[in-house]
């Protein structure tokens, strides 16, 4: 089943067969990844600062700067290529329909992990954050 922001908001009339990542409950994800590199140590501890829910002035740009940092950073875990690996990265259109919840997880330092590597700066963490607040533009 593929979701889109316009389904968003069904997520909790999905069938019981549904794979565990789509169980989602209002503001909380939960995720389970059997491959070992996207699982990694239980015990990394995170520091997390706050991001803002404004958008800046200059807005980040999808092609130059978003897109480069999801390649290196989060298509280790969020690939079609990776076993049981949660939804795909691989396009704009995959990262805009997951947008709402991608803002919630990347404000909240549910992602990327603790364990991540490799890890988001916190100037990359904002970055994709800003560039989600201000619309997530195909720019």
């Amino acid at each position: 089943m593929t979701m889109s922001r316009r389904s968003y908001s069904n997520l909790r009339a999905l069938p019981a067969a549904a794979p565990l990542w789509w169980a989602l409950e209002v503001g909380v994800l939960a995720i389970t990844l059997a491959t070992p590199a996207c699982s990694g140590k239980k015990d990394a501890a995170k520091a997390c600062a706050t991001l803002s829910s404004v958008c800046p002035a200059v807005e980040p740009s999808y092609k130059e700067q978003i897109f480069p940092i999801v390649e290196a950073k989060c298509n280790n875990c969020h690939s079609a290529s990776v076993p049981n690996g949660p939804w795909p990265f691989d396009s704009y259109e995959s990262i805009v329909d997951w947008q709402l919840l991608i803002v919630d997880d990347i404000q909240s330092c549910r992602m990327p992990p603790a364990d991540a590597d490799p890890p988001l700066s916190e100037a990359e963490r904002t970055l994709i954050n800003d560039w989600l607040v201000c619309g997530a533009k195909n720019n």
